[in-house]
């Protein structure tokens, strides 16, 4: 059985005009042996223009992490993430995964819409 070694998100900007932007989110899991499975339980967000904040990189990382805190709680619904990846065979234990590392990738369309400044 494999285990899961790096959860990773991939970001597309799907819209952009002068009011906002809406992007995209799609999950997956790195596994061991290096196999992908991907899952999606946050399908994305939107960002205003018009709250004076400069679109950043991290301004954006903090969007993906609020988009994945699909809970009351503010945390990920670990108990259906497993439940999805032990249908791939994944034997990782539930009080493993919030300790599993996260990379955050984004498209390059996203990236040409990051302020330089």
């Amino acid at each position: 059985m494999s285990h899961v070694s790096l959860f990773g998100v991939c970001c597309d900007l799907i819209e952009s005009d002068r009011t906002a932007l809406n992007v995209q989110i799609s999950e997956y899991a790195v596994l061991d042996d290096g196999t992908r499975v991907h899952f999606s339980l946050a399908t994305g967000f939107s960002v205003s223009r018009s709250v004076g904040v400069p679109l950043t990189v991290e301004f954006l990382e903090e969007q993906v992490r609020a988009a994945l805190a699909t809970d009351s709680g503010g945390c990920r619904p670990w108990d259906q993430i497993l439940f999805i990846l032990s249908g791939h065979g994944v034997s990782t234990l539930l009080e493993e995964l919030p300790g599993i590392p996260l990379a955050i990738e984004y498209s390059d369309e996203l990236l040409g819409e990051v302020s330089t400044r």
